[in-house]
């Protein structure tokens, strides 16, 4: 059966990968949770506009304390000064819920805003006593600092860490970020790792002042109490790369205390690099400690992460900027060709970033081409997608490049905090964070037990086929809803032909989100797709 819409005709010619959309399994009167449904029970409607300092800031980075905190910390763009060197690092602590922890600085809020500068918190680490970390930058109009700041459990600055809590790495060699025409373009600390023995090590992208042509890689280690470790490498660091271009864009860390750091050999292929606990090349990885793997990409890994059978899942850039791929390699840094299609899922995106939840499964969230926000799950054995879901972040509810998912990290019961940066009106940016659900299924719907459903191709540009593993003879309701919930188009007592399917045209549907409902009696289920 085919149905047609009554919306004005609009065609968009645009290339999209097929992928199953999530589903919610229909139980009688009730639909359950999929990945990326917001939770309204975190905040009152499922996202957290957080309250600001004193401009226009956004987050970088999320952690969860084991009492089930979060601790959530981005950077500050001093708005009243004027000047884009001018702020602070704001520093909320939530409750599970999403409320204010009142005991942490004013009603959950902490601004740092050291001395003629603007700070900027990269990475951040809730501590099992109670105390946080976070590791960043402090620059100004001529000059920039890796730094490191310690809380104590309710928000203050804790005096035994560094100088009045807090350390700035100055002096020979200088690690500083990059900076283009005056604007930080690699900063500082890609991550950001508590020890065993209590002590830190930061992993990034560094270049001498005013050194354009030239990056390096770096790893850092400090004490406890926040001075540099100079039992660490040389002097405390360990530095990669000198004629040429390398990059420190992300790191794992390993029982024995070595740390694999991935990122970019000269701008352009994949560089894995093997850092022992000492801070030395691990010689018995790759060749000489070094593994360089050109893919289909050109712009090197951004980010990667290791499974619990040791292998990698990166997200590696191409020179094309809409393309993204997410590469399984093997423990040494090899493509593993079998996974996918040559060991490689494609996507149109602009930027996105992956991780491993607590089921293994592959987290690939970011932001599409056409600026809509994502999250979706990959399989680790064969790189099947599992779910997929497009979101904006509450009432930011469109399209933009000013709308960012910068920050993510699981709770302690599969659920998933996300946060970035959202566009206000004036030119200013807010910060948002939002918990959504991270248990999805394989894109089968089950309705009713008597038909197992998929939908493809999803996202689509004309039609959508709706597929069943066994139909019989059911004569089922579809409406389809946009994201206000109101009906764009519906049918009644349709069954499926003998081949199990049926196609919907969608051509004269406008671009966007939708949910598809289908229903037998008092019974429902739910797909989401995507128009464009």
């Amino acid at each position: 059966m085919t149905v047609n819409t009554s919306e004005a005709r609009i065609r968009v010619a645009l290339f999209m990968r097929l992928c199953i959309i999530t589903m919610l399994t229909g139980t009688a009167s009730t639909i359950s949770a999929q990945i990326g449904d917001v939770d309204p029970s975190f905040d009152t409607d499922g996202v957290l506009n957080l309250p600001d300092g004193s401009g226009s800031e956004y987050i970088n980075a999320i952690d969860h304390a084991t009492n089930g905190d979060q601790v959530i910390t981005g950077t500050d763009w001093d708005v009243v000064a004027n000047t884009y060197y001018a702020g602070g690092i704001p520093v909320w602590r939530r409750a599970s819920n999403g409320s204010a922890v009142s005991t942490w600085g004013t009603n959950g809020f902490t601004y740092i805003d050291l001395p003629d500068g603007r700070e900027e918190g990269q990475k951040i680490i809730a501590q099992p006593d109670g105390k946080v970390l976070i590791g960043g930058v402090r620059w100004t109009a001529d000059s920039s600092q890796l730094m490191f700041v310690r809380l104590l459990s309710n928000g203050a600055l804790d005096p035994s860490f560094g100088t009045g809590g807090y350390t700035l790495v100055t002096g020979s060699p200088a690690l500083v970020p990059l900076f283009i025409g005056g604007i930080p373009a690699l900063k500082g600390i890609a991550e950001l790792h508590l020890n065993s023995d209590g002590s830190y090590t930061a992993v990034g992208t560094t270049a001498a002042q005013g050194g354009f042509n030239v990056t390096r890689g770096f790893v850092l280690r400090l004490t406890s109490n926040g001075t540099i470790d100079g039992s660490f490498g040389a002097n405390g660091f360990f530095l990669h790369g000198s004629a040429q271009n390398e990059t420190f864009r992300d790191a794992e860390f390993y029982a024995d205390g070595s740390i694999l750091c991935a990122g970019a050999h000269n701008g352009t292929d994949n560089s894995w690099v093997k850092v022992t606990a000492g801070g030395s090349v691990d010689m018995t990885f790759g060749t000489s400690g070094v593994q360089v793997t050109p893919t289909s990409t050109t712009r090197g890994i951004t980010s990667f992460v290791r499974d619990a059978n040791g292998d990698l899942y990166a997200n590696c850039s191409s020179s094309v900027f809409t393309e993204k791929r997410l590469v399984k390699f093997s423990p040494n840094g090899l493509v593993v060709t079998g996974y996918c299609t040559g060991g490689e899922v494609a996507f149109g995106s602009l930027d996105q970033r992956v991780e491993i939840d607590a089921q293994q499964r592959v987290v690939v969230w970011g932001r599409q081409s056409d600026n809509t926000l994502f999250i979706a799950q990959y399989s680790t054995s064969t790189g099947t997608e599992l779910d997929y879901w497009p979101f904006y972040p509450g009432s930011y509810n469109v399209p933009g490049d000013q709308y960012r998912i910068l920050a993510y990290d699981e709770d302690n019961n599969g659920n998933y905090v996300i946060g970035g940066q959202g566009f206000v009106p004036g030119f200013s940016y807010n910060a948002w964070s939002a918990r959504v659900s991270g248990n999805g299924g394989n894109g089968l719907v089950d309705l009713a037990g008597t038909a197992r459903m998929s939908a493809f191709p999803n996202p689509t540009t004309e039609r959508i086929t709706l597929r069943a593993e066994s139909t019989g003879q059911h004569a089922y309701r579809l409406v389809i809803k946009d994201l206000s919930g109101r009906s764009v188009l519906a049918a009644d007592r349709f069954t499926f032909t003998d081949q199990g399917t049926m196609d919907l045209d969608l051509v004269d549907l406008p671009q966007g989100s939708y949910g598809l409902h289908i229903s037998e009696g008092d019974l429902t289920t739910f797909l989401r797709f995507v128009k464009y």
